[in-house]
């Protein structure tokens, strides 16, 4: 699992820098961190990627849309 978030996490920084910080795809790696921490028994750390996920889909996405439904589970 080590392996999965250092993964995530060089992805979160390629695609933040190459669409912003407020992309839908930025959002899915934080909530994919956040499972990944969980996963581990971070709790701490996997609350704050899903409330980051949430924060940035609640902005992009119509409140209804499935892709809330994956750091609303986590969380």
């Amino acid at each position: 699992l080590q392996g999965s978030i250092e993964s995530y996490q060089a992805a979160l920084r390629i695609q933040s820098s190459l669409s912003g910080p407020e992309h839908p795809t930025v959002a899915r790696l934080h909530s994919n961190l956040g499972e990944s921490w969980l996963a581990l028994g971070r709790l701490d750390e996997a609350r704050a990627g899903f409330e980051r996920a949430l924060e940035i889909y609640e902005r992009v996405l119509p409140a209804d849309h499935p892709d809330l439904a994956l750091p609303l589970k986590g969380r």
